[in-house]
């Protein structure tokens, strides 16, 4: 694949990588270091991607491939900034304290929290991005939840 051809399948989705970048981080400089981090894979790769029929949803399934593993690393430390949805009806003097007792919640539940409530991705598929079986997942999810009720319940 020629470098115009990797232009043109890959930098039109930029913009919709930085937006599940920064739903994942839940920080710019983060979402951008993490589309970088993707479309430098995508392109050491460029030479094995000319048979890829839907560049948008490889580049999106590559960002959270590189996402998963930089968490592993302990590569990006994410804060939410859209998760005032886990409180009942909050108001909005509310929303900066609902995101900063989900900042405190522990890994992986703050990240299985994040694909199941906010990407909606299903169980099978957070279990494979976080490496670990469906079961654990169910069981990380319902404590981090549990968690973040108790957390909030001492805020009110």
């Amino acid at each position: 694949m020629t470098a115009e051809e990797f232009k043109s399948m890959f930098l039109p989705h930029a913009p919709a990588l930085h937006g599940a970048a920064l739903r994942l981080t839940g920080q710019h400089e983060a979402a951008e270091d993490l589309v970088q981090e993707t479309l430098l894979l995508l392109w050491t790769k460029r030479n094995r991607l000319g048979s890829v029929s839907n560049a948008a949803s490889y580049a999106l399934g590559a960002l959270h491939n590189v996402f998963c593993s930089s968490l592993r690393r302990g590569g990006f430390e994410t804060t939410d900034l859209s998760e005032a949805r886990y409180a009942a009806a909050p108001s909005e003097g509310d929303e900066s304290d609902i995101q900063l007792l989900i900042s405190q919640l522990p890994e992986p539940g703050r990240t299985i929290l994040r694909l199941r409530d906010l990407e909606e991705l299903p169980y099978d598929e957070i279990a494979r991005l976080v490496g670990m079986s469906e079961g654990n997942v169910r069981v990380h999810l319902c404590r981090t939840r549990r968690m973040l009720r108790k957390l909030w319940q001492r805020e009110i």
